[in-house]
């Protein structure tokens, strides 16, 4: 066991040490232009001329003339909803500014939306075709050059075309990864990493590849059919958002039609300045959640950095109940001690008691609630990420031994995964025949569908070839199930958070019509007593 502890330690210093250098690297070009990283974003961002840049990288056309279409366009939303709020003309310039503050941030999120969606539509495309091509002839150069003439039009394109010029104008010594690196650099997902990876191999190996590249090819195209759901999703979050916003603004703007005119709080600074900001917040929740709404389909959602996954490793495994209770052991004790107080020295004070006797409950409990949500955290990262390892080891099973393969893996493997896999590898390379390091891998972690899955492994080690066959077929099938999971569990982690935002224009608009309501209670009141004081 202390083995194992050195060589978890070493991973984690290995990781962390490259984490470090990375950002001593970026610091140390980062610090000399701060000031100027800022000043040049401020400007981009008021700067039409820069706007229209950005948009044109997205691949559309787009003039000023386009922007203060669009801007006339908010003008007239927000003139409107003014309109019905009655609010006066100070309200209506503030209002103005918001919206011209708001206009590029629209416009960044319509026309990034459209990239992304013809991004992913392109990755998919390309994906398939590349597949389909090399598996008709297993030649990288050939088949890009067989999907650049398939995929006409698309901006991605551009950079195959780039990729296969490289190929024959460059000597380099890893010529096919730099080449795919071209495409990478602005396509670049796992899915397209992997495949390339795959094709180098093959290219520079050889070997029995047919099973593998079916199963990439299936796990490609059930990627694309699961984000196009997870899109359609996102999009009905964001037509949720909308009718949110526009049932706020309807409730609270058909109140102040209802009120009587005796009773009328319009003129009120405070019925002013509340409605003025309550449009101004409707108008930054659309922007902000269309924005948060239109980001890649391409990234590894869901995944948390190296940096948070180590934390709560170390604290996993090393967790020492009595030494974190004692460290929270000084807060029990002070809110003990006034509850005590509260309790028996100031009558007044009871109730207050027990506020802090749970305060200090909590911070006794805190310890046990801690470490099981570490390993919660920890269970759902390794969920995520084990298919992922899993069919990289599985694909490479055609052409190495268990052992080798996943040895192989280490390097690659995710950060979550990489003490579990040291430790079988240190254990099977003591007795490769024992069945203990398989039944070992992941048993301190909940999650005994992958860790029935690793167990195969042990099982294709001592079969003949064409047994072996079959079981990394039947491997690959369970695995593809375990992808699908793992993809349904992030985009379902993404979606649970964004379907909160819907609830926030109701909040806001709860609270508009409070104060309206207290406002005009205030005005019937002030009525009343005007009446009273006449008679």
């Amino acid at each position: 066991m202390a083995e194992n502890n050195v060589d978890n330690t070493k991973i984690e210093e290995d990781v962390s040490a490259e984490n470090n250098d990375t950002t001593v690297k970026a610091n140390d070009g980062n610090n000399n232009s701060q000031k100027a990283s800022k000043k040049k974003k401020k400007e981009s961002y008021f700067s039409l001329g820069a706007l229209r840049r950005q948009v044109e990288a997205y691949g559309f056309k787009y003039s000023i003339k386009d922007f203060f279409k669009q801007l006339l366009f908010v003008y007239a939303i927000l003139g409107f909803a003014a309109y019905m709020y009655k609010l006066k003309i100070p309200c209506y310039i503030v209002l103005a500014l918001a919206g011209a503050l708001l206009a590029p941030a629209m416009v960044k999120a319509q026309f990034r939306f459209l990239y992304e969606q013809q991004k992913f539509a392109d990755v998919g495309d390309y994906l398939e075709q590349m597949i389909y091509s090399f598996m008709k002839r297993p030649k990288i150069r050939e088949a890009l050059l067989d999907t650049s003439q398939l995929l006409e039009s698309r901006k991605i394109k551009e950079k195959v075309d780039k990729a296969i010029e490289f190929i024959d104008s460059s000597d380099s010594e890893n010529l096919y990864e730099d080449a795919f690196a071209i495409i990478e650099e602005e396509y670049g997902c796992d899915k397209m990493k992997n495949l390339h990876e795959f094709l180098v191999k093959v290219e520079s190996e050889g070997g029995e590849y047919d099973s593998s590249i079916h199963v990439l090819l299936q796990d490609v195209q059930a990627w694309v059919e699961r984000t196009y759901v997870y899109q359609n999703k996102r999009n009905g979050i964001k037509g949720k958002i909308i009718i949110a916003i526009g049932m706020a603004l309807f409730m609270c703007g058909i109140l102040t039609h209802l009120i009587p005119d005796e009773f009328s709080i319009i003129g009120r600074v405070t019925y002013q300045v509340v409605s003025l900001v309550f449009l101004i917040l409707m108008a930054i929740i659309y922007t902000v959640s269309q924005t948060k709404l239109t980001g890649s389909w391409l990234d590894n959602g869901g995944i948390r950095s190296d940096k948070e996954i180590i934390k709560d490793y170390r604290y996993y495994t090393y967790f020492d109940y009595k030494r974190e209770l004692m460290g929270n052991l000084v807060f029990v004790v002070i809110f003990l001690i006034i509850a005590a107080a509260c309790f028996f020295l100031i009558p007044k004070a009871k109730n207050m008691s027990y506020c802090f006797l749970i305060i200090s409950f909590a911070y006794a409990t805190m310890p046990k609630k801690k470490y099981k949500l570490a390993k919660k955290r920890l269970e759902s990262d390794i969920q995520k990420v084990f298919p992922s390892w899993l069919r990289d080891v599985a694909i490479s099973l055609q052409t190495s031994t268990v052992q080798v393969a996943i040895i192989n893996s280490f390097d690659k493997a995710p950060t979550v995964l990489k003490p579990a896999i040291q430790q079988l590898i240190n254990e099977f390379q003591e007795d490769p025949d024992d069945i203990g390091p398989w039944n070992n891998f992941l048993k301190d972690y909940d999650v005994p569908q992958l860790k029935s899955a690793t167990k195969m492994f042990y099982s294709i080690n001592h079969l003949g070839k064409e047994d072996a066959e079959k079981q990394i077929n039947s491997l690959i099938e369970r695995n593809n199930i375990l992808v699908q999971k793992g993809d349904e569990l992030r985009a379902e982690d993404a979606l649970f958070m964004i379907g909160y935002v819907v609830v926030i224009p109701m909040l806001i608009s709860m609270i508009k019509l409070l104060v309206d309501m207290f406002l005009m209670i205030q005005e019937f009141l002030g009525i009343m007593n005007t009446i009273n004081i006449s008679l």
